[in-house]
Parts: structure tokens; C-alpha cells; sequence
């Protein structure tokens, strides 16, 4: 992933901690739920992966001693 700060790629890592469903503009979706691995921070992230969108980032949760982010996906649009 690119650090936002300095934009060098940074090698980051993850475990899987759960699957979950999640409901999206009246659509099931199971999700694999990943969390990045932070060995000296508080700080814990969470994404959510469509299985069936083909790991499709669906929502993040950044949570830390200040402050919950929560960004969900509304809508799935097509391009095709």
C-alpha cells in the first residue's frame, strides 16, 4: 500500500479475522474480514472483501485511541 504521508510503497501485512455479511442497497454480500497487522501502534484497521466481486473492498473501519472511521460502500455501479 502507498503511504499517504510520503507516498513510498510500503510492504504491509494482514490476517484474516472473521467472515461477516454485510447489506448493501438491499444486496447480501459475504465478506472475508482482513485486519493490517501493526506491531508497534494501537491502531487498528479492518476491510471488508466481496467474495462474490472478487475481493472487492466494501468497508473499512481505522480505529485509534482519537477517533472511529467507518467508510462503507452505498451502492455497487456497473460500467459495463
Amino acid at each position: 500500500l502507498p503511504n499517504l504521508k510520503n507516498g513510498e510503497i510500503e510492504e504491509n501485512t494482514f490476517r484474516v479475522v472473521q467472515d461477516d455479511t454485510l447489506i448493501i442497497d438491499g444486496i447480501e454480500y459475504d465478506c472475508v474480514v482482513v485486519q493490517r497487522i501493526r506491531e508497534h501502534e494501537n491502531r487498528i484497521t479492518k476491510y471488508w472483501l466481496a467474495k462474490s466481486l472478487e475481493n472487492l473492498l466494501i468497508k473499512t473501519l481505522d480505529d485509534n485511541d482519537d477517533k472511529t472511521v467507518e467508510i462503507t460502500m452505498t451502492k455497487l455501479l456497473s460500467f459495463g
